[in-house]
């Protein structure tokens, strides 16, 4: 058990590692700020603001529109400004592979449970789901190849293993 341990830490190090070097090659690589003009509004003209709402509800019961577009994103700071910025919450089935105690997470899901499992709709797409403490009696209980019904919201993106990071509202063990 020591040993495990041992290893998940030095895993969860290693990624750590990869993650800043990551981040340190982006601060090279990020592109020049766009100059904006700002032009003298004619007299008699009416100035008119448009926001274009980002996509966030499209993917409400499917996440895979939100997996693959950060799968597709090379720097690790628009990955990071991807998931700040949505504030979807997903719903859909996940066939549970793995349960691990998470070791570094923000607090409300620190020394909690991480399901690691392949979603529903595509087995291609392997995900992790962080459950609160308050929930690591009923989450030990799962078991490997069992589903389970979450409703989450995306919260990181773990670049060494090319998978979302969800964390997870509710549940329904199935």
């Amino acid at each position: 058990v020591r040993l495990a341990a041992e290893q998940e830490a030095a895993r969860i190090v290693a990624e750590q590692e990869l993650e800043k070097s990551m981040e340190e090659l982006d601060m090279d690589l990020e592109e020049v700020p766009e100059i904006v003009v700002n032009e003298p509004i004619e007299e008699g003209k009416e100035v008119v603001e448009v926001k274009i709402p980002v996509s966030t509800s499209a993917a409400k019961s499917n996440p895979l529109e939100i997996i693959n577009s950060l799968n597709s994103m090379k720097l690790s700071s628009q990955i990071r400004d991807a998931v700040e910025k949505t504030t979807t919450r997903h719903h859909f089935l996940v066939k549970i592979e793995k349960i691990e105690s998470t070791i570094l997470a923000p607090m409300p899901f620190k020394n909690g449970k991480t399901i690691i499992g392949k979603l529903v709709d595509d087995d291609s797409v392997e995900i992790e789901l962080l459950f609160q403490s308050e929930a690591n009696d009923s989450v030990t209980g799962f078991q490997m190849n069992h589903v389970v019904e979450i409703d989450a919201q995306i919260s990181n993106w773990n670049i060494g293993r090319k998978r979302a990071i969800f964390s997870v509202h509710s549940y329904e063990y199935k």
